[in-house]
């Protein structure tokens, strides 16, 4: 069996709230998404029991399981955080003045921050649960 792409782009959405995506083509949305998926794929490689680089045009040869579908999607989360971290230069071009003074800048970077923030240690944490989870004490040397 195999994972279509569409499964985790799906468990993604249902993580973020994005009205860019959703105002996209679906071919713009999914070519965004599958970009998301290519930073996930890098950083669960390494942990993941599955070959995570066998891949068809649709998806992963692999059957993956709920859980590592979640861990791909919370890293999708991560990925798509990151950027927003510095997006205050690019929300002075859509308030006027008296928006902009009633919500500091300073204060939407931080939540920015601290969401991305939040996002990377509970895909960590997803991580490490899941490499205990998954390997055979037994197998250390």
């Amino acid at each position: 069996m195999a994972t279509d792409f569409s499964v985790v782009y799906g468990s993604f959405l249902s993580k973020v709230t994005d009205t860019d995506l959703s105002d996209m083509t679906e071919e713009d949305a999914n070519s965004v998404m599958s970009d998301l998926l290519k930073q996930a794929t890098v950083k669960f490689s390494e942990s993941c029991k599955k070959d995570l680089s066998d891949v068809t045009t649709t998806g992963f040869v692999s059957d993956l399981d709920d859980y590592e579908v979640d861990i791909l999607s919370e890293l999708m989360v991560e990925a798509w955080y990151k950027p927003h971290i510095n997006y205050t230069d690019l929300l002075r071009n859509k308030l006027n003045t008296k928006d902009f003074t009633t919500f500091s800048p300073a204060n939407l970077q931080k939540e920015n921050r601290e969401s991305y923030e939040f996002a990377h240690k509970r895909a960590r944490s997803m991580i490490n649960e899941y490499s205990f989870r998954m390997n055979n004490i037994g197998d250390l040397k």
